[in-house]
């Protein structure tokens, strides 16, 4: 008697720990080369569910431009890992008028079988912002991201290219129904 119930012990021990084994398993997540696109379908998918009031003035535009810091998977998902910088403009008077922006980090999650966006995370702010991004990056990347610094002008080449046409190349802010210039394209 006393052997079967050490038998049962060893069987339930060596249960428990394949099924412990593959709950890890299933969760460890790996990180991955061939699936670069995604970037680009993180970056469409911001442009197309962009919220912004004022992308119904006229010649709206929202520019972007990224940093992938790296893309892993588990058994269900993809991790997309991105600094994300986005300004929206839009033409008044025939002035350039900034509309709205910003720079951060993104993680988007995919998932794995059909590539569609399920979700996407950005940090918190202030004191929780560190924090955050340590739970929401693996280790590597969180440290690259708490040290970035977005420094490229692809954004202002792209504006200048899009808004060429306008005599007026300065770059307005609206306040209080006034033009206030901020920025220049040439």
């Amino acid at each position: 008697m006393k052997k079967k119930k050490i038998i049962i012990y060893a069987c339930l021990i060596v249960l428990l720990n394949i099924l412990s084994f593959r709950s890890i398993y299933n969760k460890k997540e790996f990180y991955i080369t061939d699936n670069e696109y995604l970037y680009d379908e993180a970056v469409d998918y911001l442009i197309k569910n962009d919220t912004n009031p004022e992308k119904v003035k006229e010649r709206y535009k929202m520019f972007i431009d990224y940093e992938g810091f790296g893309i892993t998977e588990n058994k269900m998902y993809h991790y997309v890992y991105m600094w994300i910088n986005e300004e929206s403009y839009y033409v008044e008077d025939n002035k350039i008028i900034i509309s709205s922006g910003s720079s951060m980090a993104y993680r988007f999650t995919f998932n794995i079988n059909d590539k569609k966006i399920i979700s996407y995370d950005i940090p918190k702010d202030g004191s929780e912002y560190t924090s955050s991004i340590k739970k929401m990056f693996p280790r590597d990347i969180a440290n690259k991201v708490l040290k970035y610094q977005y420094n490229t002008n692809k954004i202002e080449e792209s504006v200048h290219e899009y808004y060429a046409d306008l005599e007026d190349q300065n770059i307005y802010n609206l306040r209080n129904d006034k033009y206030v210039k901020i920025g220049t394209l040439e």
